[in-house]
């Protein structure tokens, strides 16, 4: 790990422009981008159906009374 450091010292202290450095946030978001995607759909989804379903449920209650 110490040599791994110290090879890598420029990257982590003194460039923030460097291709490692910067191709590692790249990739980083290129994989987590489909997965919040994935999951604000779902997110949506859910929403849509719980307010229809409480539309249905105030209509219920509405109706019974």
């Amino acid at each position: 790990m110490l040599q791994n450091y110290q090879f890598n010292i420029e990257i982590y202290q003194h460039n923030p422009l460097n291709l490692k450095y910067l191709s590692a946030w790249v990739i980083t978001y290129l994989i987590y981008l489909p997965w919040v995607f994935i999951g604000n759909l779902g997110l949506k989804s859910y929403g849509e159906w719980a307010q229809k379903k409480f539309e249905q449920d105030m209509d219920e209650l509405e109706s019974g009374e």
